[in-house]
């Protein structure tokens, strides 16, 4: 057996990706000048092996891992690097291999650039410093990109590499965000119907009814490289409950003599099973054990799918969608009565539906009323790629640093509601207007929500009843639609009180002689000015802050260019929040003239919430009980 066999690693680091145009021509020279040095050397070349796109100290490498392991298999006698930094800039991984475990294996490790040689007994300590300079060098340009980046983002410049869901990068500046129509209107649909009372899980279920793609789905359709980590996104079998794709590909048939093939496609437990037939291609008919489908049918399991009249294709290909209730395996299994050449790839993808997870993620994120929130996670060493999440205090929030999707009054009151933590109705799934508005009188618990024993009525009762009345006496229960017809009847009287009374007059005369949608909109104008020059200040300040990395400018002149920009930039925001301030305060005054022009029939949120600060209810004496309303002006 020959003690030359020979093995050539090839590695393009992410910190070399910027330094090449053309990523395989790298690879190409890498690779040209190792086979000329095997071809001097007169060795046998067993097989070569490229990882494109991993950083040194990354040990999780694929070709890496499975050098290692033919090394380990004594398959290799010689493992050929263009330098020793390619193989790895991790000194643990130096001393492991090159220095202990290629010793035991009797594998010979060569490089060119450093003239790394385990053969050379003379060479080992320029080996190791070798070793401790690269892995400075990673040290140092971690250190560097931090401190780059957390510059950055103080500056309000976006640094991620995927743009939030209801954004897109910037063309002309990738540090820039700008609305993406068609995911913003889904996201002002969401925080509009958590303030109309729904729940979160109501609310995904209601977007995924509507089949409107999730974040990640939305991402997916519109090309970008955002991926979920492996373990989630792709399997061979079900084995958690929840909703899937299973993508069925068939190629290389081979129909020429003959008319048509059935395939027969079955989970090996479909007992709790749910399949949803999407047809890709329009020449498949597909059956249930019994009758064709049609018009993509929902069908409930058991199931067997049948795919036949393929007519001389070469490949086909088609789509299920699984829904599964029980954590138990199902494996797809596809059965051909032929022995026929026929390559069959099945994919189970976990499908990425609206969550609550997802809906309150959206809900707390301040980047949708232009708050540039970063900072959030971060890693404890280059080494370690543990993601740690920072405390709230410690986040990077610069405001107002692009459009927002969300005004503020919204956001305000869905973080009202978040911060109250309002319960759900568990019958409904709706909110309860008056959740968190009816107080006891007695002992200042709220009153909560209960129903009878046959569940025709609704009522409230004091919260103390859980601990068995020991604090309060107001044992009495109301029926909620007796409370609900009795604020509104208040609610009508006060707007006829106010309609007789200066304020209305006001607020009318207001909008008569300020034509307060002309006014808002003018303001809104302004405000959108003032961010159009924020973005362009801030790409400025991007630009020379490239220049003194570039060394084109010096220290002194970015210093004052700094300065200068960034006083502008903050004028500009402080000039952005009285704005806000002063169409939020308008809004309102639309609202208050709006309602109190109509007659109340039926409670709101937006209603309760405008008018009313706390119900109180005292317990029941002589037959009569006392409702108090305090309104809110």
């Amino acid at each position: 057996m020959s003690m030359n066999r020979t093995a050539i690693y090839l590695r393009l680091s992410k910190e070399d990706l910027d330094k090449f145009e053309n990523v395989s021509e790298s690879i190409k020279n890498q690779k040209r000048m190792l086979l000329k040095k095997i071809k001097q050397e007169n060795w046998q070349l067993q097989d070569i092996y490229i990882d494109e796109d991993y950083s040194g100290i990354d040990n999780k490498r694929p070709e890496f891992n499975r050098l290692i392991k033919n090394c380990e298999n004594q398959k290799i006698d010689i493992v050929l690097c263009k330098s020793q930094s390619r193989f790895s800039r991790d000194m643990e991984v130096i001393e492991k291999y090159l220095h202990n475990k290629f010793i035991l294996w009797n594998v010979r490790f060569v490089s060119l650039v450093d003239n790394a040689d385990t053969d050379n007994i003379g060479n080992k300590k320029s080996r190791q410093i070798n070793g401790l300079v690269n892995e400075w060098y990673l040290e140092d340009t971690s250190l560097n990109i931090k401190a780059t980046l957390k510059n950055k983002k103080e500056a309000g410049l976006f640094t991620g590499p995927f743009a939030p869901f209801g954004y897109q990068k910037d063309l002309e500046n990738k540090n820039n965000l700008v609305i993406d129509k068609k995911a913003a209107l889904i996201v002002k649909k969401i925080f509009n119907l958590y303030s109309q009372g729904f729940s979160y899980q109501k609310i995904a279920s209601y977007l995924n009814k509507q089949k409107i793609p999730s974040p990640y789905e939305y991402k997916k359709q519109n090309g970008s490289k955002f991926t979920l980590s492996n373990n989630t996104l792709k399997t061979d079998y079900i084995f958690k409950k929840g909703n899937y794709n299973l993508i069925v590909k068939i190629e290389n048939l081979s129909l020429n003599n003959l008319s048509n093939i059935k395939l027969v496609s079955t989970f090996n437990d479909n007992k709790n099973i749910d399949i949803q037939i999407k047809k890709i291609d329009k020449n498949i008919l597909l059956f249930d054990n019994k009758n064709q489908l049609k018009n993509d049918n929902y069908i409930k399991s058991p199931l067997t799918c049948i795919i036949p009249y393929f007519k001389k294709m070469s490949s086909i290909q088609y789509e299920l969608e699984v829904k599964t209730y029980q954590n138990k395996k199902y494996q797809y299994l596809t059965n051909y009565p032929l022995k026929l050449p026929i390559s069959i790839q099945t994919i189970i993808q976990k499908k990425t539906n609206w969550t609550e997870k997802t809906i309150s993620n959206i809900l707390k994120n301040e980047i949708y009323i232009g708050n540039m929130v970063q900072g959030k996670y971060y890693k404890k060493s280059y080494k370690n790629k543990k993601v740690i999440m920072k405390k709230p205090k410690d986040w990077i929030v610069v405001k107002n640093t692009h459009e927002a999707i969300i005004d503020k009054k919204t956001w305000d009151q869905v973080q009202e509601r978040k911060k109250n933590k309002i319960r759900i109705d568990r019958k409904t799934n709706n909110l309860n207007p008056l959740s968190q508005k009816v107080v006891c009188n007695i002992c200042h618990n709220f009153f909560i929500k209960t129903s009878n024993t046959n569940h025709k009525y609704e009522y409230l009762i004091c919260k103390d009843k859980k601990n068995k009345w020991v604090n309060c006496n107001n044992k009495n229960s109301i029926r909620l639609d007796t409370l609900n017809n009795i604020i509104i009847q208040e609610l009508n009287k006060f707007i006829v009180q106010l309609k007789d009374d200066t304020i209305l007059k006001k607020l009318n005369s207001f909008n008569k002689n300020n034509n307060l949608f002309k006014k808002i909109n003018i303001i809104k104008k302004e405000y959108q000015k003032n961010n159009d020059l924020i973005s362009l200040k801030t790409n400025f300040f991007s630009n020379i802050y490239e220049d003194k990395v570039k060394k084109t400018i010096t220290e002194q002149q970015f210093d004052f260019l700094n300065q200068k920009y960034l006083k502008e930039i903050n004028d500009l925001k402080n000039q952005n929040q009285f704005l806000l301030k002063k169409i939020k305060e308008l809004e309102n005054k639309f609202l208050k003239v709006n309602i109190l022009n109509t007659d109340i029939t039926f409670l709101t949120l937006n209603i309760i919430n405008e008018f009313i600060d706390k119900i109180y209810i005292d317990k029941i004496d002589n037959q009569n009980r006392n409702i108090v309303i305090v309104w809110k002006f």
